[in-house]
């Protein structure tokens, strides 16, 4: 288990990055804004009784839905956690990378590794914290009379929310661990997030996608799923855990096994 000491100079890494800020704010700040301009329209919609531009007149999934979209912040985040390890310094100061002086500092990779990946967990919950109340909050506020009640099931799909966040933040870091890079997890998470799915593609053609870290999380807190037999809420869960277990022990395999 990492010491105090570990945790508290990877916390101090990880804050002194400007990009762990930007990040942050856009895992914060983008679903509310969605939910704002989303709730906007459909509230207009259904008042008014013009619904043929929209796909659907539900409102289980309002809020929760753009939750989905605070993604891309945190995959962000879990990509310069761990890239900036291996991005030079400047020619200046010996142009090193960050890794070697961490390795120097502590030799044991493996207590490193817990460190970043706890110190990444606790953030991403405490963004999750505030981002998922905010997202809801706004999102019953602008809809009104239209917001669905969501009883005894809303602290369940919200500890859903952030079990998704904190998966798709190991899984971003996993990728740049393992490939010292973070173009290509940045490329293929952030479109699989915002732009085109692959996941969504991929559900199109088989079952089995269902076991996707993204389509199993999704059974956690939407009542829609694009499996066409998604998993119930609890198994969903399990997935995501499984996910979350392998993409961590992957990235402290690959930072254990290589030279700095």
């Amino acid at each position: 288990m990492p010491g105090l000491p570990t945790l508290k100079s990877e916390a101090m890494k990880l804050a002194s990055l400007p990009a762990t800020w930007l990040a942050s704010g856009m895992a914060v700040l983008i679903p509310p804004l969605l939910a704002f301009a989303n709730g906007n329209t459909l509230h207009r919609a259904l008042s008014t009784g013009n619904t043929s531009g929209l796909t659907s007149l539900g409102t289980e999934n309002e809020g929760f839905g753009q939750l989905t979209f605070g993604v891309v912040g945190v995959v962000v985040l879990g990509v310069i956690a761990i890239s900036s390890e291996y991005a030079r310094n400047e020619q200046a100061i010996g142009g090193a990378r960050q890794v070697s002086t961490t390795m120097a500092a502590e030799p044991a990779r493996i207590r490193v590794m817990a460190a970043k990946l706890g110190v990444l967990v606790v953030w991403v919950v405490a963004l999750s914290a505030v981002s998922i109340p905010l997202t809801l909050w706004v999102s019953r506020t602008v809809l009104g009379g239209y917001a669905t009640d969501f009883g005894t099931s809303l602290f369940f799909r919200m500890a859903g929310a952030a079990l998704y966040w904190v998966v798709m933040v190991l899984l971003s870091f996993s990728l740049a661990a393992v490939s010292r890079n973070g173009v290509l997890p940045l490329v293929l998470l952030l479109t699989n997030a915002s732009v085109v799915s692959f996941s969504l593609l991929i559900a199109q053609t088989t079952d089995l996608a269902k076991y996707l870290p993204d389509i199993a999380a999704y059974a956690t807190f939407l009542t829609e799923s694009p499996a066409r037999e998604p998993l119930d809420a609890r198994t969903g869960a399990l997935v995501c855990l499984a996910w979350g277990v392998a993409a961590s022990t992957l990235a402290i395999a690959a930072y254990v096994r290589r030279d700095a």
